[in-house]
């Protein structure tokens, strides 16, 4: 497509026009089978990502407008699909392609469209209640017959999440599949070590912190924080060393007694942040790794260093 290599302002407001098109179809698809907004917000984002690969981003803000503007024209008596669904896609797929583009790690644009999701869905939540008198968490809770749990909001954010990060993931491994053929690869090797080590251990202490007077923000920290141990995890894993299997599961069987020891005796509602504990034993034992292999690397290279003087 000659259209895709082309820089000029004509060339991008056509792509831009035609995924543009292809939101409001869709939008207006959602409304009515509502079932298939299921699948669509896994794909949805794929048209923003075209974008974002081959359009310039000063441009950015004019497929934002005309292709929220048009689909909330024509999904006028039924909004709350383009609400819900479309804004967040459009924006968390701009994100994904700008951040394949400019060459980010694969498990970063994973969660930071994760989070753009979160943020946008849990945003749009009161906009659509008030639009439409209705209480959609309130809805979900009946379902599941969880309505008179008297803690049960304060994972209601943390829940959004988790759903917002399957969504992701979903998206992530449906685009990543298909971008490849436009010659823009996701960078899927593993982050340095050090960089979930910290990043883990930064939303643990931000889930300490807020459990003191916001509990509900320490359940969202407290999955970002377990998303950065399993990365960190999976990076120990490939070292294949005997010793951190023998610690990794160690450190699981610590976990279950601690668990079952202090679980009752945590002031509700931060009891679930006990799980916080499995996180932090990923991040000990990497940590400890990670020391040993800068050890052994310096005393390498002074051993390297001696005999070359000598």
């Amino acid at each position: 497509m000659n259209i895709l290599n082309k820089k000029s302002l004509t060339a991008n407001l056509s792509l831009m026009a035609i995924m543009g098109a292809i939101n409001a179809l869709f939008s207006l698809f959602a409304t009515w089978l509502p079932i298939v907004s299921i699948f669509l917000v896994i794909i949805l984002p794929f048209a923003s990502v075209i974008i974002a690969l081959y359009c310039e981003p000063k441009y950015f803000i004019i497929y934002i407008i005309s292709s929220i503007g048009v689909s909330l024209l024509i999904t006028m008596y039924n909004m709350q699909y383009t609400l819900f669904y479309l804004i967040p896609a459009i924006l968390t797929g701009l994100t994904f392609g700008y951040l394949v583009r400019i060459k980010t790690y694969g498990s970063i644009i994973l969660f930071v469209t994760s989070v753009i999701q979160f943020l946008l869905s849990y945003m749009m939540i009161p906009i659509i209640d008030a639009l439409f008198s209705s209480d959609i968490i309130l809805q979900f809770l009946t379902l599941l017959n969880l309505k008179n749990n008297e803690y049960i909001y304060v994972i209601v954010p943390s829940f959004i999440y988790m759903l917002a990060l399957t969504q992701s993931t979903f998206s992530y491994i449906a685009i990543g599949g298909e971008i490849k053929k436009f010659n823009y690869p996701i960078i899927r090797k593993p982050l340095p070590d050090y960089i979930p080590i910290i990043i883990t251990t930064a939303f643990l202490i931000l889930m300490i912190i807020f459990a003191f007077f916001l509990s509900e923000a320490s359940y969202v920290f407290l999955i970002a924080a377990s998303y950065f141990a399993l990365l960190s995890l999976m990076n120990s894993v490939t070292k294949k060393r005997m010793w951190i299997y023998l610690t990794l599961g160690g450190s699981l069987f610590l976990f279950i007694i601690l668990f079952a020891l202090l679980y009752e005796h945590v002031a509700k509602p931060n009891h679930l942040l006990v799980f916080g504990f499995l996180p932090l034993f990923i991040v000990l034992i990497n940590s400890i790794n990670l020391l040993l292999n800068i050890i052994v690397k310096r005393r390498k290279i002074e051993k390297e260093g001696i005999e070359r003087d000598g």
